[in-house]
């Protein structure tokens, strides 16, 4: 029975497309209303979501549960996120556990024990060489994935890591935290690029564009900020602009390079596009947002939150 579903699963992870239904507003039938990690297969069609101490994968299609996996962590999942050829998922807790999970057979392959805090945020590299985790102990973990050992650790931080990520080509990464600063790595050397300083309190959610052009960063000063990293030697603040939200949570940027999403404390989040702004009131504050992938122009967003669960949003239809 275990191998069938993971066998559906699997089929499901990799294929193409999925139907989309005619409401705007669905609840996925999660146990817990409070979630805080979720991520989209790289096709758009299977959310996986952090439902307490295990892992849930939904049809975006039918909002229908595929399957569980009980991975191993015993206190709440705070972030998992999937490789980008599907073989693997990460998943990362209270319990100060990452694990990674073979999702072929639904085996943990590594259980990786180096944080002492709450691990709040973990990423694999879109080439599925390494995986960058960040918590409340301060400290940033580059772990070579082909090797099995860690790479770089990165200490001293101020105050907590609350969001990690990758560019595109997997050739830089970025760590935000309660510092204030967008601190930018080179992947290979693993030396500082650069410290990037325009957010006036901790930086919440940090994500680079497709085009390996823009990365974007929103915080606690309600601003989302644009910086323009397509010239390495000269990184520098784009744009900035508040939101008339309090406390930015969250935020995702679209595969167009160009629309971005960004989720609050106060229960509403903002579609931002080129032509105008989208703002979206839910009743719970917004933990996790990302666009559903691969939909072209049409703007989908699923939106994980403290009280609702994991909503999901068809922006055409607001």
């Amino acid at each position: 029975m275990k191998s069938a579903l993971l066998i559906c699963i699997t089929f499901v992870l990799v294929s193409a497309g999925f139907s989309q239904t005619n409401r705007s507003y669905m609840t996925f039938p999660t146990e817990s209303k409070t979630i805080f990690g979720i991520c989209f297969s790289p096709k758009g069609n299977v959310l996986a979501v952090g439902d307490d101490t295990r892992i849930k994968f939904f049809s975006t299609a039918t909002m229908k549960l595929l399957g569980t996996l009980n991975d191993g962590h015993d206190k709440m999942i705070m972030t998992i996120d999937i490789s980008r050829d599907s073989s693997l998922l990460v998943s990362g807790g209270k319990d100060s556990l990452i694990m990674i999970t073979e999702l072929s057979s639904g085996r943990v392959k590594q259980t990786l024990k180096y944080h002492q805090g709450i691990i709040t945020t973990a990423k694999i590299s879109p080439d599925s060489k390494f995986l960058l985790s960040g918590g409340t102990d301060k400290k940033v973990v580059l772990y070579d994935l082909v090797n099995h050992q860690i790479k770089i650790e990165y200490g001293g931080f101020a105050e907590d890591i609350t969001s990690v990520a990758f560019g595109p080509d997997s050739d830089i990464f970025a760590i935000a935290g309660g510092d204030h600063r967008i601190h930018i790595y080179d992947t290979q050397s693993g030396k500082l690029i650069v410290s990037l300083s325009g957010h006036t309190n901790w930086v919440r959610g940090i994500a680079f564009s497709g085009d390996n052009e823009k990365l974007f960063s929103c915080g606690d000063d309600s601003r989302l900020i644009t910086w323009n990293i397509a010239n390495r030697n000269e990184i520098k603040l784009k744009e900035s602009a508040k939101q008339g939200l309090n406390w930015l949570t969250c935020l995702d940027v679209n595969q167009d390079s160009k629309s971005c999403v960004v989720g609050s404390i106060n229960g509403k989040f903002k579609i931002v596009t080129a032509r105008s702004d989208i703002n979206v009131r839910l009743k719970a504050p917004v933990t996790k947002i990302l666009f559903v992938p691969d939909q072209g122009f049409v703007l989908m967003v699923a939106a994980a939150t403290n009280g609702l669960g994991v909503v999901l949003i068809d922006a055409r239809k607001l």
